[in-house]
């Protein structure tokens, strides 16, 4: 067998995970990461970055569909014009869920479209950028029971927009599997009391 054909059947047989993203990369001298941002009034991970992806769904059949079937909710891109990588250790969501990275390769140049429904905007990070850049501390501030507390992690800025958490683990991930550049990545709780 082909050598795709035996990454599409490993792809296939990977158990289940709670949601797939589809980590689409374009095929090019100077590829790009396809990120969107979710819509504001998401009522989950509202207005944060995310590659595109969903939750699993009865009748998928498997994670593959489920990151291509999504794509193509969020942002118009056939599944037809993406070719399958393989993927990337699962990660799990601060509610939990486990969340399947599936790598893709497409063309440069492909017509998307945000769903408005869901997210508010498509844009395109420089993998160059990604690779050599270092990453930005990024404080997030939370409430813990009736406290203010603030969590610094590592991000990238990208064309105005802050990729952390999951999404920033999954480039980490990434570049750590394909490029190995090495990311020491963290959650640190900000002592407040200083």
């Amino acid at each position: 067998t082909s050598r795709s054909a035996r990454i599409l059947d490993s792809l296939y047989q990977t158990p289940i995970a709670d949601a797939s993203i589809l980590v689409a990369i374009t095929h090019e001298r100077h590829p790009k990461l396809l990120l969107t941002r979710r819509a504001a009034h998401m009522n989950s991970h509202a207005g944060e970055v995310s590659c595109a992806g969903g939750k699993y769904e009865v009748g998928d059949g498997n994670n593959v569909v489920t990151a291509l079937r999504e794509a193509c909710e969020e942002t118009a891109l056939p599944p037809n014009k993406v070719q399958l990588l393989g993927q990337l250790p699962i990660q799990t969501s601060k509610s939990g869920m486990s969340v399947r990275p599936i790598v893709a390769l497409i063309a440069p140049g492909l017509v998307l479209v945000p769903e408005m429904g869901e997210i508010s905007r498509i844009f395109w990070a420089d993998f160059e950028t990604l690779l050599t850049q270092p990453t930005v501390e990024y404080a997030v501030e939370y409430a813990i029971q009736d406290q203010v507390a603030t969590m610094l992690t590592p991000s990238w800025q990208v064309d105005g927009e802050t990729v952390w958490g999951l999404t920033g683990r999954v480039i980490a991930s990434l570049l750590e599997t394909g490029f190995d550049r090495q990311l020491e990545w963290y959650y640190r709780i900000q002592d407040s009391r200083l």
